[in-house]
């Protein structure tokens, strides 16, 4: 018969699912900035699964976040979408990034399409050259 426990871990930034003695489970958060947590990771163990634990987990850090007077980014895919979709999350959810990193967050968007742009370009041209010596050598062998 397995006891599962949820365990608030301010000290470790995280609350936790137990199986027993074995760890099935953590969302996790940093300190950001005063007031601030951002709540990067959410996991349970796939065996678990289907069973509500990773919600139950982020629910738990943000009844930590209550508990601390502080608001929390929601980073972990899963996560976000909880705070989206539920208006349970609406009093700790912080949904606005300070000035100064909404311009960082502007640049990083222009950097990441220029490196897509980059990396598209270097798969192009990778197929062009694998294209353009199969048509040299193909060519050469007909010759000979």
């Amino acid at each position: 018969m397995e006891t599962i426990r949820l365990v608030k871990e301010p000290e470790k930034f995280r609350a936790a699912l137990y199986d027993g003695t074995e760890e099935i489970g953590q969302c996790t958060y940093v300190d950001t900035r005063p007031g601030v947590w951002t709540l990067d990771h959410t996991i349970v163990d796939p065996r678990y699964g289907g069973r509500g634990l990773a919600g139950k987990l982020v629910r738990a850090v943000a009844e930590m976040a209550r508990e601390a007077g502080v608001k929390i980014i929601p980073q972990c895919s899963y996560a976000r979408v909880q705070f989206d979709r539920k208006p349970e999350y609406a009093d700790v959810y912080e949904k606005e990034l300070p000035a100064g990193q909404q311009k960082y967050g502007k640049v990083l968007k222009e950097i990441q399409k220029f490196t897509f742009f980059c990396f598209s370009w270097k798969i192009v041209d990778k197929m062009f050259r694998q294209c353009y010596y199969t048509t040299i050598n193909s060519i050469r062998t007909r010759n000979l």
